[in-house]
């Protein structure tokens, strides 16, 4: 299981098959569980941000005519009582939240046709400190690390499958492994001199984004694109618990 993990924050991305001239809020997720607060325009991008929540934590949809994207991510990022980054929950227990938000949000009337597709998410595992992060770390990597002689760690790799639903269809599995140090501080404007520091936080953060190759020609209709969702959502998942070892 990949329930060790907790989820800072996820993504869903598509990219239209033709440039997308529908309006925007037509996208924003019909369940009453989101509410828009706030749209944005940015002339010089052609990008239209609608934001807003879903129950306490923050929706963010990003609108080009080539690339579209669904985010939700907490309100708040740090907490102080005790020192710890704030994330969605577990892994595990937000996979069937995500899925049904990708099931939904493809199946919108306004969902456009899609020529790649793409999950990010940033999951997360607060450790002691840096040694133990690292120990951590090799129970995914194909390597050994020594934290006690090891620092700024930070290994991307992309190792790509063939989906198991669309024929020749090329699937990316990027990931991103590391372990975080935060520092956090508290200061006056009146006394910059005086500050009090928190403890550290120290975590293992693996960076996810597995996507639909751009070599691919074809498109995708909506019942393809969700079920693509599903599909990404699992490889997803498999990287979270069996890491990038080899077989």
């Amino acid at each position: 299981m990949a329930s060790n993990w907790e989820i800072k924050q996820f993504r869903l991305t598509i990219f239209p098959h033709k440039s997308y001239k529908a309006p925007s809020k037509a996208l924003w997720p019909a369940s009453s569980k989101f509410v828009l607060e706030k749209q944005t325009s940015q002339s010089k991008t052609g990008e239209t941000i609608l934001e807003g929540k879903h129950q306490k934590n923050r929706v963010v949809l990003s609108i080009t005519p080539i690339r579209i994207s669904l985010s939700l991510s907490p309100e708040q990022e740090i907490a102080f009582n005790p020192p710890s980054v704030v994330t969605l929950g577990k892994f595990d227990d937000n996979l069937t939240l995500i899925h049904q938000i990708a099931t939904e949000w493809s199946q919108a009337k306004a969902f456009p046709e899609t020529k790649r597709v793409a999950f990010g998410a940033v999951p997360l595992k607060p450790v002691k400190n840096t040694v133990e992060g690292y120990k951590l770390l090799n129970k995914y990597l194909p390597f050994k690390l020594d934290g006690k002689k090891t620092s700024d760690f930070l290994h991307q790799i992309n190792i790509p499958t063939k989906s198991k639903i669309i024929k020749n269809l090329a699937i990316n599995r990027l990931s991103k492994w590391s372990v975080l140090r935060l520092t956090t501080k508290m200061s006056t404007i009146q006394e910059t001199s005086s500050e009090y520091k928190y403890p550290d936080i120290f975590l293992v953060s693996l960076e996810l984004d597995v996507n639909t190759a751009k070599e691919f020609s074809g498109k995708f209709e909506k019942k393809q694109t969700t079920a693509l969702f599903g599909e990404l959502l699992d490889l997803g998942k498999e990287l979270c618990e069996k890491g990038i070892r080899a077989k």
